[in-house]
């Protein structure tokens, strides 16, 4: 019991790190490098410390996106740097086993399809109003449509703003997704700048030294 806590606090003090594996260009080392600095600008690192916290287990990668690497010689890479800290956590994730293997790692979990009945509870909870009709309307099709929540929720969002209607099919589904959401970001762009535009006219009114 007590090694398992010590390895649950060595656990809570490592640093988490996503390396993003479709930007990979040279190294990991250089992805796990550029996402440090990005949250710390001021980080004062070098490949060598870098080098140290990967030995030392100072750190908790989080690959994504295997299947995505430019070519066989990049995943070997990967490969190789695995097997070079392996005191260091990672956990990968892929699309597609069939693209560079399985790095050997015994551990893995698959994200399964939503089931019809996960679907309509999660239709019914998000449109509680208008989830009967619009699973009415889906019918035979709903496999078709939602098998991952983000399918299923980008569906309910082109429904509830589409007079209740389902698109024919996935591909005006998400074109139609697009131009929801970019008409709400030009709303809410909008909506911040006449904010400012009124913050700055009142900070001008209370300045009694504001001259026109």
């Amino acid at each position: 019991d007590a090694e398992m806590e010590r390895e649950g606090e060595r656990d809570f003090l490592r640093i988490p790190v996503l390396v993003e594996l479709r930007y990979y260009q040279h190294s990991v080392l250089e992805r796990v490098k550029a996402f440090l600095l990005k949250h710390q600008p001021n980080l004062n690192l070098d490949e060598e410390v870098l080098k140290q916290w990967l030995r030392q287990g100072q750190l908790l990668l989080l690959l994504d996106g295997f299947n995505e690497l430019p070519s066989e010689e990049a995943r070997q890479q990967v490969r190789v740097f695995r097997q070079d800290y392996p005191n260091t956590p990672m956990v990968f994730t892929t699309r597609d086993l069939g693209v560079g293997g399985d790095l050997n790692i015994t551990k893995k979990l698959e994200m399964q399809p939503l089931t019809e009945a996960q679907m309509r509870q999660f239709v019914c909870a998000y449109l509680p109003q208008q989830g009967e009709q619009m699973l009415k309307q889906l019918g035979s099709r709903l496999r078709e449509f939602g098998e991952t929540p983000l399918l299923l929720w980008m569906l309910c969002s082109v429904f509830a703003s589409n007079s209740n209607q389902i698109p024919a099919n996935l591909g005006s589904v998400f074109r139609q997704f697009t131009e929801v959401y970019d008409k709400k970001i030009k709303v809410a762009t909008a909506m911040m700048n006449n904010i400012c535009v009124y913050s700055t006219m009142r900070s001008q009114l209370k300045n009694p030294y504001y001259l026109t």
